[in-house]
């Protein structure tokens, strides 16, 4: 050790060499706590181990560690309030639990026939429906199937609301039938569909319903709610448009007429206006996707009434006839139909009960007006 000029006369006083120091170090032995103790208390050498200098690499700036310790800590806190605000993950916060021992009842389901088609008929959906059938389908139809249009003087000798029946080979039929009836009818109509197939989907059903005011019906079975909600609408003064058919014919003659129309006239007291469609499947067949121009014709017929003598299915098939009428008033001309359906000779509208290619031969002769020997 050596002494300094300045601490001369001071009594104890020494300063330790560098030398003294390193040897004094180097000889007394450290145990493992003192070792442990010694890398605890001094930070450079675990900050040099944690961030060790990589060559073209910068160290993290103590800043940015600040920012990822906030933000940390504020998702965090978030979580924390999150849970606070929902409270604990159980009744009444999520569903209760059902006893295994007791069956759960059916959910309600929202399509088919329980779609609820009520906004439909509201001044709105009212407004943008005529719009868009006299501004855009109706010119379109124009267009696409050139219609002729044939018997609407015959409406002013009935009263309704009307119960329209038409035979049905094509979804072009909706949109031409509507179109072709006078505004003041065809804006307060509404149109039977199938709730299976129409209102198996909601964005299928919303569209039925906003474009061509549709409703739901049950073709397979009477369903009461929805002959309810039909037989409701006629009493308020809607007009109804129906298929009896209840499906598009596959080969192009029509199939048996059903009752729903005959049964919907039966319980209002309503007239039914048999319809006749022709040309529609020729632009859009059934399983066909192909929309093809083409010429069509609709034609109206008397109005009928049930006879207090007539049960539905009677009537239904009064129906058929009075559509087949007009069927063969296209294929030939009104006197020749006339006469035919005085004798009762009017052809079948469904056609011979023969081979395929012979109903598909004999359709082609049957819309030239050409009849063969088993229609007269």
């Amino acid at each position: 050790m050596e002494t300094t000029p300045r601490d001369k006369g001071k009594i104890g006083t020494t300063v330790p060499d560098k030398t003294d120091i390193n040897m004094t170090t180097a000889n007394v032995p450290q145990s493992a706590d003192t070792a442990t103790d010694s890398s605890t208390t001094s930070p450079e050498p675990a900050r040099q181990t944690a961030l060790p200098s990589l060559p073209g690499k910068k160290r993290a700036q103590p800043a940015l560690r600040h920012v990822r310790s906030a933000l940390s800590a504020w998702a965090r806190a978030s979580s924390r309030a999150r849970s606070l605000a929902l409270g604990p993950r159980s009744f009444p916060w999520t569903a209760p639990s059902w006893p295994s021992s007791v069956d759960r009842p059916p959910s309600e389901s929202h399509t088919g026939v329980n779609f609820n088609t009520g906004w439909s008929r509201k001044y709105p959906a009212r407004v943008a429906r005529a719009a868009t059938m006299d501004w855009i389908i109706k010119p379109a139809a124009a267009v696409l199937a050139t219609p002729e249009v044939i018997g609407l003087d015959k409406l002013a000798l009935a009263r309704g609301p009307f119960i329209f029946a038409a035979n049905h080979s094509s979804h072009f039929d909706t949109p031409l039938l509507l179109t072709s009836l006078p505004p003041e009818i065809r804006h307060r109509c509404v149109v039977a569909a199938a709730s299976d197939y129409f209102f198996d989907r909601r964005w299928k059903g919303f569209l039925s319903a906003a474009v061509l005011g549709a409703i739901p019906l049950e073709r397979e079975r009477v369903d009461r709610s929805s002959a309810r909600a039909a037989c409701e609408l006629l009493a308020s003064g809607w007009h109804l448009v129906i298929f009896p058919e209840g499906t598009r014919s596959v080969d192009g003659w029509a199939q048996e007429f059903r009752g729903g129309a005959a049964y919907l006239s039966r319980r209002t007291g309503c007239p039914v206006v048999p319809v006749h469609v022709k040309g529609t499947r020729a632009m859009l067949a059934k399983d066909s996707r192909r929309l093809r121009p083409g010429r069509t014709r609709v034609t109206f017929g008397p109005a009928l009434h049930c006879l207090e003598s007539e049960d539905a299915r009677r009537f239904a098939k009064r129906i058929e006839a009075g559509v087949a009428v007009l069927a063969d008033e296209v294929s030939t001309d009104w006197w020749s139909a006339l006469r035919r359906s005085a004798s009762g000779e009017t052809p079948d509208l469904r056609g011979p009960q023969t081979s395929p290619w012979r109903r598909a031969w004999l359709l082609e002769e049957h819309h030239d007006g050409r009849h063969p020997e088993w229609l007269r």
